[in-house]
C-alpha cells in the first residue's frame, strides 16, 4: 500500500503481484505485518504487505508508517508498517485489499461516500461489534510539534449505533475541525485523485480533463502558491486574450474605419469637384449677358457702317437730284393752282346746274 505523503503525490498499488516493479527487481518484504483476523482471515491469510525499501529510507512528511485496525470490515486486529518507500498490498480477490483503502480513507478523515461502497460509516463496523477502530500513524515534522514527538498518530472509533465518530490525536481527544486542519497542514487530499486513486474511481479519474488533472496535480505537489500561481496565470491568459479579441476587433475597427475614408475621401472628391463645376456654371452663366452684349453690340455697330453708308449713298443721291427736285416743286405748285382752278369751275357748275332747275 502507498503511502500518503507531502509533496509527493503517491500512487495505490492494489492487487500487483511482487513479480513486477518499475526497476525490474522483486521487491523486499517490508516490516512485519500482524493481523488477528475471524472467518476468512486468519493467521495463514494470503494477503501480505510489500515494500521496496532500496535507496530512500526515511519517511517523508505525512506518509503512512503504521495502520493499525480493530473490528473493522472482516479485519478483528491487524497491524500494517509501511516502508518509506513505494508498498503494495498483495493477495487475491476477497482477501481485504481494498478493507485496507477504505481505512486509509475513513481513518484521515474522508466520507463514506468518496469510496463509493456505503453512504453511512457504522457499515464499516465489522458484523457483531458494536464499534471499530482504525489508528493511522504519520510521519510528521520534529520541529512543527509542541511535544516534539514528530509522528501523528490519528485515531477514528467508530460507533455502529449512532453512525457518529470519537477522534484523537496522539490519543488526545479532539473535533473534526482539527483532523481536517492536520490534513491540510500534511497536505493530504484522500479526496484529489492524484494522490488517492481507489479502485471504485479509476472510471471517474479516467474520465477527468486535462484541465482537471493539471489542477488536482498541483494541489497534490503541495506547493501553497502553485494553484494560486495557475489561477492567476488563467486570469491573465483570459486577460490577454481579452485584449487580443479587443486589439483584433480594435484592428478591425480601424481597416473599416479606413475603408470608409476613403470612401469619403472619393465622396469629397467628388462633391469638390462638382463645386468647381457649379462655380464654373455660375460664372459662365454671368458671362452670357456679355456675350450677348459682344455679339449684340458687333450686330449694332455692322447695322451702324451700313446706315452710314446708306445715308451717305442718300445724301449723295439727294445731292444729285438737286435740280430735278426745283422742277418737281414748281410742277407741283402749277398743278395746286390748277387743282384749285378747277375746284372753281367745278363750284360754278354748281351753282348753274341749281339755278337752272329752278
Amino acid at each position: 500500500m502507498s503511502s500518503l505523503r507531502s509533496r509527493k503525490p503517491p500512487s495505490t498499488a492494489e492487487n500487483l503481484s511482487p513479480k513486477t516493479e518499475s526497476n525490474g527487481r522483486t521487491p523486499k518484504r517490508g516490516r512485519s505485518t500482524r493481523q488477528s483476523n475471524d472467518g476468512n482471515h486468519n493467521g495463514n491469510s494470503d494477503t501480505s504487505t510489500t515494500a521496496a525499501n532500496e535507496g530512500n529510507t526515511e519517511y517523508g512528511v505525512g506518509s503512512i508508517k503504521r495502520i493499525s485496525l480493530r473490528n473493522f470490515v472482516t479485519y478483528s486486529e491487524i497491524e500494517i508498517t509501511p516502508g518509506p518507500n513505494m508498498n503494495m498490498i498483495i493477495g487475491p480477490n476477497g482477501t481485504g485489499k481494498s478493507t485496507i483503502v477504505c481505512a486509509i480513507a475513513l481513518g484521515l478523515g474522508e466520507k463514506p461516500s468518496l469510496l463509493g461502497r456505503s453512504t453511512t460509516v457504522s457499515e464499516f463496523v465489522k458484523h457483531g461489534c458494536d464499534r471499530g477502530v482504525i489508528e493511522i500513524t504519520l510521519a510528521g515534522d520534529d520541529g512543527e510539534e509542541p511535544e516534539g514527538s514528530g509522528d501523528i498518530r490519528v485515531s477514528r472509533e467508530i460507533i455502529r449505533e449512532t453512525n457518529k465518530s470519537n477522534w484523537k490525536i496522539n490519543g488526545n481527544p479532539v473535533p473534526f475541525a482539527e483532523i481536517q486542519k492536520t490534513m491540510r497542514k500534511l497536505n493530504i487530499q484522500v479526496n484529489n485523485l492524484c494522490q488517492f486513486l481507489p479502485q471504485d474511481r479509476v472510471v471517474e479519474f479516467s474520465k477527468m480533463s486535462t484541465q482537471e488533472l493539471l489542477k488536482e496535480t498541483q494541489c497534490a505537489v503541495g506547493r501553497e502558491d502553485l494553484l494560486e500561481l495557475q489561477k492567476e496565470l488563467v486570469q491573465l491568459r483570459s486577460e490577454e486574450q481579452r485584449l487580443m479579441t479587443e486589439m483584433h476587433r480594435g484592428s478591425q475597427d480601424a481597416d473599416n474605419m479606413r475603408k470608409q475614408n476613403d470612401v469619403l475621401e472619393r465622396d469629397v472628391k467628388r462633391w469638390q469637384e462638382r463645386q468647381a463645376a457649379e462655380s464654373n456654371i455660375r460664372v459662365l452663366e454671368a458671362l452670357i449677358p456679355v456675350v450677348k452684349y459682344k455679339e449684340a453690340k458687333s450686330v449694332h455697330d455692322s447695322a451702324k457702317v451700313v446706315r452710314n453708308q446708306a445715308h451717305a449713298n442718300y445724301q449723295q443721291l439727294k445731292n444729285d437730284s438737286g435740280p430735278a427736285q426745283e422742277e418737281i416743286q414748281q410742277l407741283e405748285s402749277k398743278i395746286a393752282r390748277t387743282e384749285t382752278k378747277r375746284q372753281g369751275l367745278l363750284s360754278e357748275r354748281t351753282e348753274m346746274e341749281r339755278t337752272m332747275r329752278k
